[in-house]
């Protein structure tokens, strides 16, 4: 007997959006580096499905349409471990690895069937493999896709529940509802506004010692002592600031804004995989020429964004247009989604910092795979994990030296940050 049940808001968002906008692929990921030689399909299978089979996540579809919005439904006996291939690159080096990740990413996974995939690429150096989840973004958000993490690669046992409902939200306001329609309104410069997305996306990776983000921490700013997201917003900005005025050969003109993903979950729903996120819209500092004044800038401009309230109004307007459902909802998710509303994304998404190995092989390295929205030319992602900082830009292949050299400014820019020296306000 199948079990059928309403989606989540978010999911239903997600899903609608990428039916009814043929060039978008609302696919989202991290994968996880392994040192040894890759076990066996059978062994890589049989370790997985091992971890995930107790999930019904993992056996969902898309119900066949029997009302105006759109529902999962558990598949009775799907055996998990038909998601789960391997692939081998065609050459040698780190490099090899990313473009077989971009290559999967480019890719939709169809809603029939479980929509997501375990896929361990091999052949890319003679004694380490990696592991990509991808998955499609209705069936998992990003904090998802650390728990996944943690679930395949971590100690047994971990607190992660099973069910299949997806978590239970923080409540909206109806103030924060109207602070939240009014972020929307109030359009952004276009700095990251494209043609439709091409066929092939590129990944650009970076790496962050976590010495260098915990001492820009201790640098003084007006607003108190600034978060981990508040520096890597920080630098994002001064990275941009010097990247897209030489990419578009002008000033940069108007206010831009980042969007920033929270994890909205309810204290009853922290460990449920799903969609429990919403958004913040800040406003980033490309017109302060310093370090220090933009560290301060986005910190100010962070408790700001909180203080209105403004995620849990998120909250109310996408759970309103995921009642309506249809192309409503996929337009209220077009308009926020667009260049002109947030014209970067920029998500920061912490994996637990546990001891992981895959069948017996123990990790190397954690990195995500952002969420870029049809008609963003990029989206970054930075993974907290272990002693480095794992920065990841996913990019239209067509973007692709400018996506290299955005990672290389960002890495840049946490450097300056941590620096007495460059914290001199302009």
């Amino acid at each position: 007997m199948t079990t059928v049940f309403p989606m989540g808001p978010a999911d239903a968002l997600f899903l609608e959006h990428e039916r009814r906008t043929p060039a978008a692929v609302n696919t989202i990921g991290g994968f996880v580096r392994f040192r040894g030689s890759p076990p066996g399909l059978t062994e890589f299978r049989a370790f997985a499905a091992g971890r995930l089979a107790a999930h019904t996540r993992f056996r969902l579809i898309r119900a066949p349409a029997g009302g105006r919005l759109p529902r999962w439904e558990a598949v009775p006996g799907f055996d998990i471990r038909q998601n789960m291939e391997v692939t081998k690159t065609r050459a040698d080096g780190l490099g090899a690895l990313r473009k077989a990740v971009a290559a999967l990413v480019s890719q939709r996974l169809p809603t029939e069937s479980p929509p997501w995939r375990l896929t361990m690429v091999t052949g890319y150096a003679p004694d380490e493999f990696a592991v990509l989840l991808r998955a499609h973004h209705a069936l998992l958000d990003g904090a998802s896709i650390s728990m996944c993490t943690s679930l395949l690669y971590g100690p047994e046992g971990l607190p992660i529940d099973p069910g299949d409902g997806g978590p239970a939200w923080v409540p909206g306001t109806v103030r924060g509802t109207a602070v939240a329609a009014w972020d929307l309104t109030n359009r952004s410069a276009p700095l990251n506004a494209g043609p439709a997305l091409g066929e092939d996306r590129h990944l650009s990776l970076g790496s962050v010692p976590r010495a260098t983000v915990r001492a820009a921490r201790e640098q003084p700013v007006a607003d108190g002592r600034p978060t981990v997201n508040d520096v890597y917003l920080a630098a994002v900005s001064g990275a941009l600031r010097a990247l897209l005025p030489a990419r578009s050969g002008r000033r940069l003109l108007g206010t831009a804004h980042v969007g920033v993903p929270v994890n909205i979950r309810a204290p009853e729903s922290r460990y449920m995989l799903g969609n429990g996120l919403s958004f913040l819209r800040v406003p980033m500092p490309l017109g302060v020429a310093s370090p220090a004044g933009r560290l301060d800038a986005v910190t100010r401009a962070m408790r700001e964004a909180r203080e209105r309230d403004a995620t849990s109004g998120n909250v109310l307007l996408i759970e309103t247009f995921a009642r309506i459902g249809g192309p409503l909802l996929s337009s209220f998710a077009r308009f926020g989604l667009a260049p002109r509303s947030t014209p970067v994304i920029c998500a920061n998404v912490p994996v637990a910092d546990l001891p992981m190995a895959c069948a017996g092989r123990p990790h190397l390295q954690s990195a995500g795979i952002p969420f870029l929205p049809h008609r963003h030319g990029f989206s970054v992602l930075l993974v907290t994990s272990g002693d480095d900082l794992t920065l990841s830009v996913l990019a239209d292949l067509r973007l692709r030296e400018f996506a290299d050299l955005l990672v290389t400014a960002v890495e840049t820019e946490f450097a300056r940050l941590a620096e007495p020296a460059g914290r001199v306000r302009g």
